[in-house]
Parts: C-alpha cells; structure tokens; sequence
C-alpha cells in the first residue's frame, strides 16, 4: 500500500499544479499532504510503522478536494465581474490593529499573573523554566480556572495575527512593522506559559491572512524575487528555533539531555501525526460509528452540551516507532490524528469523501468569486477559514474550537470596516 500511497500523492500534486491557481486552496490541500506523504514516509519508513492505507487515503482525499474545486468553480463561471469600489481606510485598519494587538497583550499578562509570574521571573532564566514546567503541569494535570475576560481576550490571540497579515500587503513603510509585531503576544506564551499551539496557530493565521489579502487586493505582492525568497527561509528558520526553544524551556531544565529530548520531542510533533492516522485507520476504519459532525464542530457541540471535548480531543495513545523487544520511551507515542480522523468518525469513509468533496467545492465557488468580486468580505473569509483549516488539518479540525471559529466571524467585521463603500 506504501507504493499505492506515493504514486498517488505524485499524482494528485501534478494535477494540483496543472489545473489550480496559486490562490486556490486546492493546490495548498494538495501540495500540504502530497508533500508531507512523499517526504515523512521516506525519510521515516525504518523508524515508524507504516502500513500505507492510512497514507493512501490521506492522498485520494487531496484528488477528491481537486475535483471539487473544479466542480465548484463550473458553479460559479456565469459571475459577472464587478470592479472593486471599497476603498483602503490606512488609519482606522492601524488602530482596530492595535486595539486588537492590546486585548492579545492583555490575555497575555493575565495568563503570566494566573500562573504566578512576577515581573522579574521574565529576565531570570531559573524562574522561567521552573514557571513553564508548573504551566505545562497546570493545564493538564490541573487546569486553572478560566475567567470571563480571559475567554473574550483569547479570540485577539488569533484575530490579531490574522487581521495583521491581511494588512500586510495594504500598508506602506513603517506601518508594515506594526503587523509582525501582532505575532509576539503567541510568541511570548509559547516561551513562559508553555502554549506551542498558540504560536503556531498565530503563524499559520498571519500566513493566511498575507495570502487571501494578496488574492483580493495586491496580486503584486507575492512575486518572489531572491531577496524574498531569503527573508521566507530566514524566518522559517527562526520560527522553528523559536519553537525548539519553547519546548526546551517547557521540560524545565537547560541541559544538553533537554535539549537531546526535545530534538526526539519535535520529530514526533512535526511528522507523528502521519503514521499515528496510517495506524489508526488500518485499526478502526471498519468499526465506525458516524457521529455525524459532532466531533468535527466539537467547537459548536460542546458549548451547546452535545458533546464533551477533553482536553487533547483525543485520549488515546499509539506508539510509533517499529518495536524490537525494546521498551519504547514515552517520547515516541502521540494522540494527534490529523483532522482526518474526526472526519472519519463523524462521517465514515464514504460520508468523509462527500464531506471534502463538498469542502472543495466551497473552497473553489469562493476563490472564483473573490477573483471576481475582490471586495466580497464574506468569501474572503470563507477562503481564509478553508485555508486555515488546511494548515491545521495535520493537527486536527479549527472547527473544534470556539475561539478559531469566534476568529473568523470577527475577522469578517474588520474586514467590513476596513475599507469606505
């Protein structure tokens, strides 16, 4: 099944490439899973245990997400043009960015005061790793109690970064700097309070909103010239050390060991999630009962108490590596199961083809219609989500978050009064 897997990852890339758009989430569902497939397993075949039939189908959703952007395209090819008539509000755009840059900053200092920082802790290297050893063991051993003020203020953890990426290509100068700014409230969590997620989140957010913003407003804008293309790999590398960072300092110590466990921690975080669904899917895939959106909306469910989400969704564990009569340290099991796995739980496995069909044709209906109508807000945040939830997807469903989901419904207010009509 391992050769059927490749050869249909190559596959669905080519035709990625061939009938897409650079714009069109199609190609990033594609090019994002493809990719990963043809890299993890090869550079992994001897260390993980794959079977392929996870793998395989992982790929044939990316074709079917292919041909429902093409069908959801067909849908929408009688839209006339309109040229766009909003115009840019640079003054207003900057101070609803840095009213929103506040609240993130504001939900910040409150997490550092809940888990007992004080202002000195920030500059002593003991008390910040002995203070995100206590939040790591806080958030899943004994959870603090959340406030009021700290739920809303979460919602600017993410619509910040969001919002400052789709300004990206509308500010000239010195104002650009105020939206890479609106990525260090995640940033500074994910080094005191131990909240990787969040900044990870925060970045996949920014990216997306410089993306569709590009799309609508400034196509110009991504032409990649060399200097570019080093200022990308330049802060890709700092993203990740900034991150190889955070999950040193979470293990509270700062020795060669922590370093040495966190290397083995940040493989099974960047690539476990592949052979963790191929070894669930050969399991379970037989055995399901739909639950029909429940899990994948956990964000809409469990507000409404149709359901409960604990906390990492899933509590179960599956080791990944090939065992040989050798126990298997912790580091090398993990829970997370892609978003592919909600959808299959939910769905079943035809239920699931139909479910990414349809995501597909939404994603292709929406990227015609911003083609089309570039000062649509609506579907400029409809691609936003989809292509959001694509960056995610190796994590699990955004759906299954009340604040992702709060996240767009905002990011669509701002975007209204962004721009005079």
């Amino acid at each position: 099944m391992m050769a059927t897997a490749y050869i249909v990852s190559v596959l669905g890339l080519v035709l990625a490439w061939k009938m897409h758009d650079r714009y069109d989430p199609a190609r990033y569902f594609a090019g994002f899973w493809g990719l990963q497939i043809l890299l993890i397993a090869t550079l992994f075949y001897t260390t993980f245990a794959f079977n392929g039939r996870g793998l395989t189908y992982i790929a044939g959703m990316g074709l079917v997400f292919s041909a429902g952007s093409v069908l959801g395209r067909g849908m929408g090819k009688n839209l006339t043009e309109k040229a766009s008539r909003g115009v840019f509000r640079p003054t207003l755009a900057l101070r609803m960015l840095q009213f929103s840059l506040l609240m993130a900053v504001l939900n910040l200092v409150e997490g550092l005061w809940v888990n007992g920082y004080a202002f000195g802790d920030l500059f002593s290297g003991e008390a910040l790793l002995r203070l995100n050893d206590a939040a790591s063991d806080n958030r899943y051993l004994s959870p603090l109690p959340v406030s009021l003020w700290s739920r809303i203020t979460l919602v600017f953890l993410y619509v910040t970064p969001l919002y400052g990426g789709y300004l990206l290509p509308l500010l000239e100068g010195k104002k650009r700097i105020w939206t890479v700014v609106t990525v260090l409230p995640s940033l500074l969590m994910a080094l005191t309070l131990s909240v990787k997620s969040t900044f990870i989140t925060s970045v996949a957010l920014y990216g997306v909103g410089v993306l569709v913003s590009a799309y609508a407003n400034n196509r110009d804008f991504l032409k990649v010239g060399k200097a570019t293309l080093l200022k990308w790999i330049a802060g890709g590398m700092l993203f990740l050390g900034l991150l190889f960072l955070s999950m040193v300092l979470r293990t509270g110590q700062f020795d060669r060991a922590s370093v040495r466990q966190t290397e083995q921690k940040i493989v099974i975080y960047a690539c476990g999630h592949l052979p963790a669904f191929d070894a669930w899917f050969q399991d379970h895939v037989g055995h399901l009962k739909p639950s029909w959106g429940v899990k994948t909306f956990y964000g809409l469910s469990n507000p409404l108490g149709l359901a409960k989400r604990e906390q990492g969704v899933f509590t179960d564990y599956v080791i990944l590596v090939k065992q040989q009569g050798k126990p298997v340290p912790h580091l090398m099991d993990t829970n997370v199961y892609t978003i592919f796995r909600f959808l299959l739980e939910d769905f079943g496995l035809l239920g699931s083809a139909v479910f990414i069909l349809l995501a597909g044709m939404l994603a292709g209906y929406s990227w015609l219609q911003v083609k089309k109508r570039p000062d649509n807000p609506l579907f400029q945040v409809v691609l936003m989500a989809i292509l959001f939830t694509i960056a995610w997807s190796f994590v699990g469903s955004v759906w299954a978050y009340t604040s992702y989901m709060l996240t767009m419904v905002l990011m669509l207010g701002l975007l209204k009064l962004t721009f005079a009509r």
